[in-house]
């Protein structure tokens, strides 16, 4: 009998060292947040990450190491309400150093709730600085190509299609009813290629950019009303703003069509996905602070936190074209021209902002993330 009773005290013994040595060995930094917000555990790689030692931050609260990161702490609080995990794709946080000076370190974050001890983990996977100026360059490389393309096929095919579209109006003119379907197929025709080439020159960078102070809602209603008169009946558009969002400096019109754009991809892929139902596109503004890229010198950075997400239910992106589709000429519609999305591209990035797609939730989820304007205070309103 105490031989059997020594032996059953000693596995739970066993069971928590071999957790411990998982947790020592996990190869991504990872922390425990305790009930009361405090620091109660880190692995090596966390103290790696952060450049201190584990006694110097255990017991002490989450700001001394992360800053008042207020996006963690509401992921944290959530994971902690919800008993759910929760992630957090490509987020800046700073972190705290032994000289005193912060450093901001991109990273996508993943959060779940230890049952056993209420403890919230925090896993934190770093994503290099090259990933994000690459990721940022890929989103303004449509715009360079078609920019090029822009200016030549204005300069080469808008003379020869008035001529065409002369001649086919000539000939409508002078030939007998019985032969005009030719005539007007042409003029037909010639004029497809000129809405063509008018799309085109959107992507010209020599257009002027008229920057004004503008509210993010305006225009997205603006881009609803239009898009709304087209879809009436077929689509519902449920709006979920955060009306107290500072304002942005941007291209009125510019960011307009580019939201239109988006809102008719959504809206045509669920009513083509529901065919005897309402379909549903959420449009959602938030601030997410931390969030930033790379500026176009590849050194700056450029805080983005004003977001902008349409989801839509419909059958999501084709896996072929997934990973090309802000490129021109690029679509999975039949007889699309794959203008729209480049077109959103490049207007977002000239704004400094960034347009990701993803699917997740059996949601198409495109979202738009753009800096405050000049001299609006940063920081969520309270």
């Amino acid at each position: 009998m105490t031989k059997s009773h020594s032996r059953t005290q000693a596995m739970p013994d066993e069971d928590h060292c071999r957790g411990e040595t998982l947790f020592s060995a996990f190869p991504h930094p990872l922390f425990l947040i305790d009930p009361k917000g405090a620091l109660a555990q880190m692995n090596p790689s966390a103290e790696s990450f952060i450049a201190l030692p584990a006694r110097a931050c255990l017991g002490k609260s989450l700001a001394a190491v992360f800053g008042d990161n207020l996006l963690l702490q509401h992921l944290i609080d959530t994971t902690r309400a919800t008993r759910r995990p929760y992630f957090a794709h490509d987020v800046e946080i700073s972190l705290q150093s032994a000289t005193g000076a912060p450093r901001a370190v991109p990273a996508d974050l993943e959060l779940f709730l230890l049952t056993e001890s209420a403890d919230v983990a925090l896993l934190v996977r770093e994503r290099k600085q090259a990933s994000r100026l690459k990721q940022r360059h890929q989103a303004k490389a449509p715009a360079l190509g078609v920019s090029t393309l822009a200016r030549m096929m204005a300069h080469e095919v808008k003379n020869p299609l008035a001529a065409i579209r002369g001649t086919a109006q000539l000939l409508e003119s002078i030939l007998p009813d019985d032969e005009l379907d030719l005539a007007r197929l042409l003029d037909h025709e010639a004029r497809r290629i000129q809405r063509l080439t008018e799309q085109v020159d959107l992507f010209n960078d020599d257009a002027s950019i008229r920057r004004e102070l503008t509210n993010i809602h305006d225009v997205l209603d603006n881009a609803l009303d239009s898009v709304d008169a087209t879809f009436l009946k077929m689509v519902r558009f449920q709006k979920n703003y955060d009306p107290s969002l500072p304002d942005i400096n941007a291209d009125r019109d510019q960011l307009v069509q580019a939201f239109v754009n988006l809102l008719k991809n959504a809206a045509e892929a669920v009513r083509n996905q529901e065919k005897d139902t309402t379909g549903v596109v959420t449009i959602t503004s938030a601030y997410r602070a931390g969030l930033s890229v790379i500026g176009r010198d590849g050194k700056s950075k450029i805080d983005v936190p004003i977001e902008v997400q349409i989801a839509d239910t419909g059958p999501g992106l084709h896996q072929e074209i997934a990973s090309m589709i802000f490129e021109p000429f690029v679509s999975s519609k039949a007889g699309g021209r794959g203008l729209g999305l480049a077109f959103v591209a490049k207007a977002i990035s000239d704004h400094g902002g960034l347009v990701e797609a993803e699917r997740r939730d059996g949601q198409t989820r495109f979202t738009v993330a753009l800096p405050v304007a000049r001299g609006q205070k940063q920081g969520h309103p309270s």
